[in-house]
């Protein structure tokens, strides 16, 4: 987990909004936050305030790995490849 979360948030930044360009434009970006990089449209169940938490953010994410979720997140295949 360690090393997709400093991938994904090189800052380690429990704030971060993704710098991912979203597809309305240059000017928009993902809708990802914390340092999990929780992407909001995908997990609606989340909101941005439970996301930014370090403690939320990495059980839920601890929670995914567990579950063998762990392809959702784009730093996982750069590092380890697809499972």
């Amino acid at each position: 987990m360690w090393n997709v979360v400093t991938c994904e948030n090189k800052a380690l930044n429990p704030m971060l909004q993704s710098y991912f360009p979203y597809k309305d434009g240059p000017n928009s970006r993902e809708n990802s936050w914390g340092l999990a990089q929780w992407n909001l449209d995908a997990h609606p169940e989340f909101k941005r305030e439970q996301v930014q938490n370090p403690d939320f953010a990495l059980n839920e994410m601890a929670k995914s790995f567990n579950k063998g979720d762990y392809w959702k997140w784009t730093c996982y295949t750069k590092i380890y490849g697809k499972t």
